[in-house]
Parts: C-alpha cells; structure tokens; sequence
C-alpha cells in the first residue's frame, strides 16, 4: 500500500517540476486559491469520514415527513416510546411557513416552491398538535391549500394518510387487487419498478379493508376539502386466508435494520396494515410467530432515519445512501490528495483514511458484484451506484477482482434498447400495467426505464476498464441508445435522478469521451458549444425543475449551484476545455462559494426522485462534485 501511494507522490512532483524550475513559481492567482481550497476541504471531508471508512450524508425531502410520521404515531397510540421532539417540531413548521401560508417540500430558488401536499400533512399534524385553526398559522395554510383545490387536488398518497384518519373516504383511492402479489399473475407486482412494491403491497390491504380511526376532532380535517365528502365507518371484508397471506409476505421483506423496503414511508405503511390485521386477529400465530418484533424494529428504522441523521435530521430523511455517500466522496477524497500531493507529501492518515474507504466499499457488495445504495437495499443493488464504486476503486490496483464483478454485473443489466434504468432489467412497462398504474403517478415513477444519465455514468465506469466502442457490443448499444435518446438537433440529454438536462448532459458527454467517442463527434461538439451559452453571469451553472415541465425553455436555466456547476465543469475538463473561459469562470465560482465550515452548499434542489412529483436534496453532491471539479481543473491546468 505504502509503496503505490510513493510511487503516486513521485510521480505527482514530476509533474510540478521540471529540471528543478517548479512551475508553482509561475501560478496564476487562481491556481494558489483552488489549492488552498482544495487542502482545506480534503481536511474537512477527513473529518465526516466514519470509524468504519463510510461517508454519510443523508439526504432529505422535507420536513412534512416528519408531520407524516407524527400523524402515525398518533394513529398508532406510539407517541410515548418515540424520540420525536413534538415542542420541536411545532416550532420548526411555524418558523418555516411561507407568507402565502404553504410550506415547501425542498426549496427551487428557481420557481415558488410552495406545495399542496406538504402544506396539508403539516396543516394536519399543528391541528393534531394543538395549534388553534382559527389563527395566523392554520388560517393561512388553510387559505392556501383551499386556492389550491383542497384536498380534491392532494396526492393518491397524501389521501391515504388522510384515510387512516377519515379524513378522506377510501373510495377516493384506486382499489390494488392481491392479485398482482402472486408470482405467475399477468399484472405482477414486479414489473413495476422496485420502489413500487414495498408502498403499494400495504395499501392494498388497507384500501381492501378501509382502515380507519376517529381520533377525535384535533384529528379531522375536512375544512381542507372544497367540497366534503360523505365518509362512512370501516364496513370491510371479514379477513380471509388471502389477507394473513399478503401480510406474512410484507413481514417476510422486512430488512435486517427493520425497513420495509429500504424506504420510511413504505415502513409505517407496512407496520399500519401489519398492526391492523393483528388487532382484528389476536390470536392468528403466523411463521413469524407474533408480531411485535417486526413493529418495533419498524419503528427502530423511521426514528434512526429522521433523528440519527446529523446535519438532517427533522428534515425528512426516507432512507439510507451511505454507500453512494462514499463512492462520491472517496473520488472527491482521492483526487483533491492527489492534487494537493503534487505540491506537499500524502499524510499518512489521508492514505489510511483512502484505504479504509475502499476496503469498506468492497465489504458492501453483494454476491452479483452490485452495490447498493445503502443500509437495507442490499437486495436491490442499483447499476448508478456501481458504476461510481468501480470509478472509486479503479484508482486502487489491489481492487481488479471487485471491478470484475461490478462489470459483470452492469453488462447483466443492460437493456435491450441499449441503455441503463437504475435497480431493474427491461422495467418499462406495458399498456396494460400503465393503465392499471395510472392513478398512482401522482405520487411516484411506476417504472425504471433506461435514462440518459445512468447509462453516462456507466459508460464512464466501463471505459474506465478499458471498454470501448470499438472492443465492446455493449458499448455501442449504449451509444446507440444515447444517440437515439433526444431529438437529433437537440444539444442536451434529459436526467432521470437529478436536475435535468444540466445533470444528464455532463454525465453523457464523459461517458462518451471515456469510451472513445471522438470529440468532434457532434453529440459532443453541441453539448459542449450549448454549455458555454447557458452559463450564467457568475460562472456558474443552474436548472430548475420547471425543465421538466417546459424542456424547451428550461432547460439549463435557473439559478447557480455548486453540483450543477461541478457537473458541467467536469464535462469540460474531460473533453479537454479546461484552460478555457468558460471552465476557468466555473472554477472560480466553485473557489467563491466554498465556506471553510460548511465546505459547498447547494441553495436549491438538485437531485430528483420522482420528476415532476418528488425533489431531494444531497448534502454530499455540492462537496463531492466540486471537490472533483476543482481537483481535475488545477491538474489539466498545471
């Protein structure tokens, strides 16, 4: 170990000098700035490092999770063994209400970002709490949510919640037959995309039976409909042996750490129908024998999601990404130490720190070579999240075996048009299942199709294995797939998992460079010349999510942000731009935003989970990207 790390420093100072003439003497002002930066944030980074050589910073959706989860504790008579802070979380939502009276999900500095369903969880969960309807607080959001559409306008998701409580009349959700849980069935659960299953196997029980509490008058918000509706008592099913059958197999996907899917949301929804069907049969004794242990680690999952999340807790963290968390931050970690080394020696604990964080990342791949994205995923690791392990690891030589797995595993996933979706093989959906999902699209993507920025990331993962057009099938299916994936005269590519074309352009153009597509090829020369024209004033580069509802006329514009920045500046590095204006202004707008406590933060969202319904935010993405971004200018600079 020690002698690679040697042999990296001597080769570094070989760059800088030359006969003994070093070139630092000749660097410009901004060089000495993006070292300085660089060296304070290595240091930094360092420090948020795990025992165990992890990263994690958890993402986050919004703080009406918390309200959710408030709602079902109260329904779940659980308050008094949580560790939610009510006193806390009451004067967290007055201080975030906006003038209009709604509350956001995750900030776009780009458009109001007040939300329909956010609003009526957070209105629900103060009245629950005491909060008088007749003041400030519940009359403005009241206001709003009814200038809105009421609840008629909310979520099939956020109607579920408010059923649990009659607040809204299970017939106003689409009826899921059990059915689609069987293995041979035509319509399976499993031909929609992983995420689906875990949320609407609970529901399905809990429509069938109409769950529902009268919690009493602090519960019930029907001011919230512009129109109330009629809701009648439970008058459910009596529970027969396919009820015990659906709710065995939910307790069966119950992960190690208690998650019922990996996802918090999909967790209390699961321990509702679980709890349901064990108060309405007490004395049912299942293989799991009773279940108690399930709830408990259930609720175990939720509290270490929402108040283990340092920096994010109360803000809505659904699951765990620890391991995509240090796949970005090891490559961010490993080239601000090679940037910084070329001036100065590699600390010992900065290689210690780099070797823990490979050895970690190894130990968390699964048997057909994937990584997941983190804590519970296990059983579905993800094609984004290894193709960023195999770029991290590929700076390590004693990793070749784990790098073969992870290829073979991506190349088992490609799809037959020749791109990437994220967990599933050929996840795309039918006539049929498109038509049976239809009411559920309000509240998520059903289906897991091929996208433009995964299929950049893995490109650049395979390349990085010496795979390329002219050796690889399956790399010139990819390419074709790219080529085919946007109109022809277009300059950008669409991004699935994160803010859009700004996201999956970049992501495309490395791919492409990596697997030897030429740079005068015209995907890349346009992509390119278009990211030079959308640059903002300050260097910068931003997107809202308006592009997804207006491609044409939002695409690559909104407000500066570190990643979005990063994103762009490393696609010209790349293809070999980085002495140009327009990298070198992206350069200096990463070095004016970098805080030496908070390192980079993104003002706006940058990460999607669902386009057009669900937006996140990842404290990682502004520090690992720019950390790359920079290390990279300075080095293709030099």
């Amino acid at each position: 170990m020690k002698s690679r790390w040697s042999l990296l420093a001597l080769g570094l100072f070989g760059l800088v000098f030359d006969g003994g003439r070093s070139s630092l003497v000749h660097a410009d002002s901004l060089t000495v700035k993006v070292n300085s930066v660089l060296s304070q944030a290595a240091t930094q980074v360092r420090g948020l490092q795990e025992k165990d050589g992890s990263w994690n910073l958890p993402s986050y959706l919004g703080t009406h999770y918390l309200s959710q989860y408030y709602l079902f504790l109260e329904w779940m008579g659980a308050r008094a063994g949580s560790r939610l802070d009510e006193k806390r979380l009451r004067e967290l939502l007055i201080k975030t209400q906006g003038e209009n009276g709604s509350w956001i999900a995750i900030n776009d500095a780009n458009r109001d970002s007040s939300d329909l369903n956010a609003t009526i969880i957070n209105y629900a969960a103060l009245k629950g709490m005491g909060e008088n309807v007749d003041g400030l607080v519940l009359s403005r959001a009241k206001a709003f949510i009814l200038s809105r559409g009421g609840v008629q306008a909310a979520s099939t998701f956020t109607k579920v919640l408010l059923a649990l409580f009659q607040n809204a009349d299970w017939q106003c959700i689409p009826e899921i037959p059990y059915v689609i849980f069987l293995e041979k069935s035509p319509i399976n659960v499993s031909d929609f995309a992983q995420w689906v299953g875990p949320h609407i196997m609970p529901i399905a029980y809990l429509r069938k039976h109409q769950v529902s509490k009268n919690l009493g008058e602090k519960f019930r918000v029907l001011e919230l409909w512009k129109k109330k509706p009629h809701i009648g008592e439970r008058s459910s099913p009596s529970l027969l042996s396919g009820d015990s059958l659906l709710i065995d197999k939910i307790v069966s996907l119950q992960r190690p750490r208690g998650s019922f899917g990996a996802y918090t949301v999909a967790t209390w929804l699961s321990m509702a129908a679980i709890w349901d069907f064990s108060s309405q049969m007490p004395n049912y004794v299942s293989v799991f024998g009773n279940y108690h242990k399930p709830l408990k680690k259930g609720l175990s999952f939720i509290e270490s999601m929402y108040f283990d999340s340092n920096e994010s807790a109360y803000k809505g963290v659904l699951d765990d990404g620890r391991y995509w968390d240090t796949a970005l931050l090891g490559i961010a970690s490993f080239e601000a130490v090679k940037t910084v080394s070329a001036a100065q020696p590699v600390p010992e604990t900065a290689r210690a720190d780099l070797d823990k964080a490979v050895s970690y990342l190894v130990s968390k791949q699964v048997k057909n070579g994937g990584l997941p994205f983190g804590w519970d995923f296990e059983y579905a690791p993800d094609t984004d999240d290894t193709a960023e392990m195999i770029l991290f690891l590929s700076r390590f030589d004693e990793t070749q075996a784990a790098r073969k797995k992870a290829v073979e595993f991506l190349l088992s996933m490609q799809n037959s048009d020749g791109g990437w979706g994220a967990f599933d093989r050929n996840n795309n959906g039918n006539a049929l299942l498109k038509h049976f999902a239809a009411p559920f699209l309000d509240s998520a993507d059903l289906f897991d199709d091929s996208s433009a920025d995964v299929t950049g990331h893995i490109l650049e993962a395979l390349g990085s294995q010496g795979y390329t057009i002219n050796n690889s099938p399956a790399v010139r299916d990819a390419v074709e797939f790219l080529k085919g994936n946007r109109e022809y005269h277009l300059p950008y590519w669409q991004g699935r998992w994160g803010i859009n074309t700004v996201y999956a352009t970049p992501a495309v153009v490395t791919g492409l460079i990596k697997v030897g597509v030429s740079l005068s090829d015209p995907m890349i020369t346009r992509a390119l010349d278009w990211f030079e024209k959308i640059q903002n004033a300050d260097g910068g580069f931003g997107e809202g999510t308006k592009s997804y509802e207006d491609v044409a006329h939002f695409a690559g514009v909104g407000v500066s942000t570190p990643s979005q920045t990063a994103w762009i500046l490393i696609a010209l590095i790349e293809a070999g731009r980085a002495n140009s204006l327009s990298a070198t202004r992206a350069a200096e707008y990463l070095v004016d935003q970098f805080d030496d406590k908070k390192l980079w933060v993104d003002s706006s969202t940058v990460g999607t989970g669902h386009p057009g319904v669900i937006y996140m935010n990842y404290p990682s993405y502004p520090i690992a990207f720019s950390m790359t971004a920079l290390s990279r200018f300075q080095r293709h600079r030099l």
